[in-house]
């Protein structure tokens, strides 16, 4: 992707223009930008001139500052004089799709939610483990009274990602109750692309248990948030698959 810039108005060239600046505008509010290029008046003679290049490297983008002059005053114009080839120093290269799975086999050590006795203290969960992302999600059995529970390798089929990717994969760990809402245990949370950046073949990572990015999601009162869970994943080539 070529950014250029001219003059339309005729008998004026770049060197009449004020600073001028090339950026990228994000459609959000407030409105952001990020400057690509920025040159003072009287640094082109031409009408036009070719301000960078973007080009996609894999899973990245990389952006090129190239200030050569052009002809032209419209962009039809522009195209007709100039060869754009020429320009690219190295083409641009598809990202490469990896596919993930994702399963958690165990917690340890996480927090108590459940009492002894009607007066006690807490001693004790419930536990299951819940994997969220984008619209698949694994909800594990329920492992009853023990602060270090182990679910079967249920594998959840993430899909494709690209080492880029932002995605979140959730995974958080409750306390089964019954009668009432099941009591939150922690939360660990894992971007797609990282995955897919450790490779092909299997992985596992050991994720302290934290707060919830769901601000509405609590610990109860008298619950202090402690453990981890053991996360394992695959990734294979898309090619592969």
């Amino acid at each position: 992707m070529f950014f250029t810039e001219s003059v339309y108005s005729k008998g004026k060239s770049l060197g009449h223009a004020k600073l001028g600046n090339v950026k990228l505008q994000y459609p959000i509010k407030p409105t952001r930008s990020l400057e690509l290029a920025t040159h003072d008046p009287g640094n082109y003679k031409g009408t036009a001139a070719a301000v960078g290049l973007l080009t996609r490297k894999g899973a990245w983008w990389c952006f090129t500052a190239l200030n050569k002059p052009l002809q032209g005053r419209t962009i039809k114009e522009i195209d007709y004089f100039t060869d754009f080839k020429s320009l690219v120093q190295e083409p641009s290269a598809p990202a490469k799709m990896w596919n993930l799975k994702v399963w958690v086999p165990e917690a340890r050590n996480v927090a108590a939610s459940d009492k002894a006795g009607a007066f006690g203290k807490n001693v004790t969960s419930d536990c299951f483990v819940a994997i969220n992302c984008k619209d698949r999600k694994y909800v594990s059995p329920v492992v009853e009274k023990t602060l270090s529970p182990k679910w079967p390798a249920k594998k959840l089929d993430l899909g494709e990602a690209i080492e880029s990717d932002h995605t979140l994969v959730e995974i958080k760990v409750f306390d089964q109750d019954p009668s009432n809402d099941d009591d939150f245990l922690g939360a660990a949370y894992l971007a797609m692309g990282g995955m897919a950046k450790a490779g092909v073949g299997a992985h596992e990572l050991v994720a302290d248990l934290g707060d919830s990015l769901d601000v509405k999601e609590k610990v109860k009162r008298g619950v202090q948030l402690t453990g981890v869970v053991v996360v394992k994943w695959e990734v294979a080539s898309s090619e592969e698959e």
